[in-house]
């Protein structure tokens, strides 16, 4: 799968203008070292992470 990653504060933009809701980039960040959102971090545990737009359409999508 071809999957789209953003920077955390480009998704907390997409996730509060597609769903309304306000996370921010400390809970996004959360989400995404305890495997609740899928994501890349480039410079082997000391660069930015990139969350995948997939996996957070994914997570809304479930039940809660």
């Amino acid at each position: 799968m071809n999957e789209h990653y953003m920077r955390l504060s480009e998704a907390r933009d997409y996730i509060r203008e597609r769903y309304g809701v306000q996370w921010t980039v400390e809970w996004l960040r959360r989400l995404c070292l305890d495997g609740t959102l899928r994501y890349v971090r480039p410079g082997a545990g000391r660069g930015w992470i990139y969350v995948s737009r997939q996996s957070i359409d994914e997570r809304f999508r479930q039940p809660d």
